[in-house]
Parts: structure tokens; C-alpha cells; sequence
């Protein structure tokens, strides 16, 4: 997100590479590194990746300023929103933005009641519970994070939106749907010239 400048800064994690900035710390490890900075700032931290600068929101005060309280001050007109919109999502809330978005919230008003959230609350807390007794028979188990965090979006996704038990059919849509999300990401924060987003690579096939 774009956002208007304010006169105040915040903490700026020093990165390992001079011209990559925290780029690399991010490729190597990408849960690791976030856990690193949520536990060393409690609020918000600024990030460089190559000339661009990044913050990353960690307390819920500083997620609700962006995102409800305060959120006629910021844009989404960057980089990532424009791919994620184009190539992935199409413009829907996620990625909309101005009045497009506003009109599309009012259509989906509706479905953000209280009522209903407080049932998709119950969902969502359903199906972590499901998933971390699943977790408790496989102790020793090397997991895929990214898999299981799919898989637990589409069942939550298909229980509230649909009200259909998409068990069986996690496995597929999460698969596809992750290569779809890593060519998304290894777009977003490709340390390789731009022209090769126009290469026929292997992954970008697989994708």
C-alpha cells in the first residue's frame, strides 16, 4: 500500500545485504524471518527491498489504523496489488481500490453483518481446532505450512461463503492454488532481471 507521509518514522530493521536489503532474509527463510522481526518490534518495522521500502504492521492497533481506522489515507497502488489483481484475483475487494472498491463493499455488505461474522468466527475456530488435532497424532511430522494453511483457507472459505465441506477437494485446489500464489510471490520479489518474468521457465510453467 501507498500512504500519505506522516512526520513520524518507524524503526528500520537493519538488512544483510547493501543492495538487496532484506530481500535475501526474506527468500531463505520466509517464516523464520517474520517471526524474527514480530518478535523484535511490537509495532511496526521499515524494511528495504532494493530501493523500495516496505512496513510491515505487527500490532493489531497498527493493522486496524491501515485497514479500518485510518484507511481513506492509504492506496494499493503498487506493484504487488497490480500483479496480484492482473494475473491472479482479478479486481475484487482484495485488490480494487477508490470508488470501484467502495461499490463493491456496499454489494457485499451483507455478508460482513455481525451476526454473520460472529458465525464465521465459530467456523474458523472449528476448523483451526480440526487442524491442530490433526497436527497432535502426527508428532515428529515434517509439514508443509503453506499446504496446510491453504488447505485450512478453503475449508473455512467453502463452510462460510458456500456452506460446503471442501475436505476432499483441499488437496487439488490448495496445490493449484499454491504454485499459482509462488509465481506470484517469486514476481513480486525476484532478485533476477525483469525480462525473465517473460522466460518459459520450468516453475513458471508448473504454475
Amino acid at each position: 500500500m501507498n500512504a500519505i507521509a506522516t512526520g513520524k518514522e518507524a524503526p528500520y530493521y537493519r538488512e544483510s545485504s547493501l543492495i538487496l536489503g532484506s530481500l535475501l532474509d526474506l527468500e531463505r527463510d520466509p517464516a523464520g524471518f517474520m517471526q524474527m522481526l514480530t518478535n523484535q518490534y511490537s509495532e511496526i518495522v521499515r524494511l528495504r527491498m532494493f530501493r523500495m521500502n516496505i512496513y510491515l504492521c505487527i500490532h493489531p492497533d497498527a493493522i486496524s489504523h491501515v485497514l479500518h481506522d485510518n484507511h481513506m489515507n492509504y492506496d494499493k497502488q503498487t506493484f504487488d496489488y497490480k500483479m496480484l489483481g492482473d494475473r491472479l484475483l482479478g479486481k475484487g475487494l482484495l485488490t480494487n481500490d477508490g470508488p470501484a472498491w467502495l461499490k463493491q463493499r456496499r454489494l457485499a455488505q451483507p455478508a460482513f453483518h455481525q451476526k454473520r461474522i460472529q458465525k464465521y468466527s465459530e467456523i474458523m475456530n472449528e476448523c483451526t481446532a480440526e487442524l491442530i488435532e490433526k497436527w497432535s497424532r502426527q508428532d515428529g511430522a515434517t509439514l508443509d505450512l503453506s499446504e496446510e494453511m491453504a488447505n485450512l483457507t478453503l475449508r473455512i472459505v467453502g463452510r462460510t461463503l458456500f456452506s460446503l465441506d471442501m475436505t476432499g477437494q483441499s488437496g487439488e485446489i490448495g496445490d493449484a492454488f499454491s504454485k499459482a500464489n509462488h509465481l506470484m510471490t517469486r514476481r513480486i520479489f525476484a532478485t533476477s532481471p525483469p525480462f525473465v518474468n517473460f522466460m518459459p521457465l520450468d516453475w513458471k510453467l508448473r504454475a
